[in-house]
């Protein structure tokens, strides 16, 4: 595999996904010819290096530059098909997506830290945009088992409403900064009636 992709999947292995998506863009300023790069894999590891890294705009646009002739191939199809579940916020058709296609050598090992790297940026989401949530919403968002879903609602301090099946999300950071507000007010309030 080495000899057909540069040193792209050590690379990869190594976790440098910027790196690698770098090397993808200069493989594709030096084969780009009258009709573009012709080389898909350029395109597909490229695009899913943004994904991984959190870069979702880069990823569209470099989509956009894929040549007519190579969007027809059924691994880049896949791969466009996970950037517009993205890009929709259709995390539960991401993960289908991610495992429902057979992916290739090179991005095969990529498609799980690609799962893990979404699944902590929704988790991000959770925290800072809802202050509940259902469990099974969250499962699908997470592509998590019911069992799943409560060890990290447990790990991330949230409260769990058994009956409702019900999850209260509470932002650690938002609630750390209102606890220091609240003893900043309250130091405040102390000196003023000293004075």
């Amino acid at each position: 595999m080495e000899g057909d992709y540069g040193g792209l999947p050590r690379t990869l292995a190594e976790g440098k996904f910027t790196e690698a998506a770098k090397a993808c863009e200069q493989m594709e300023l030096e084969t780009d010819g009258e009709e573009g790069c012709q080389l898909v894999w350029v395109y597909t590891a490229q695009i899913v290096c943004y994904l991984i890294t959190g870069r979702l705009n880069e990823a569209r646009f470099c989509w956009k530059r894929v040549p007519q002739s190579l969007l027809g191939d059924t691994e880049m199809q896949a791969v466009q098909k996970v950037v517009q579940t993205l890009w929709e916020k259709d995390y539960a058709g991401f993960h289908k997506s991610i495992a429902d296609h057979p992916w290739g050598e090179l991005l095969l090992p990529l498609m799980p830290t690609l799962a893990d790297e979404t699944r902590s940026r929704v988790q991000k989401i959770v925290s800072k945009a809802y202050t509940t949530i259902s469990v099974e919403t969250l499962m699908s968002m997470l592509a998590y088992s019911h069992e799943k879903v409560l060890q990290l609602a447990s790990e991330n301090a949230w409260e769990l409403d058994t009956d409702k099946q019900m999850i209260r999300v509470v932002d650690a950071a938002a609630s750390s900064d209102s606890s220091t507000r609240r003893r900043g007010l309250e130091q405040l309030f102390r000196y003023s009636q000293s004075v």
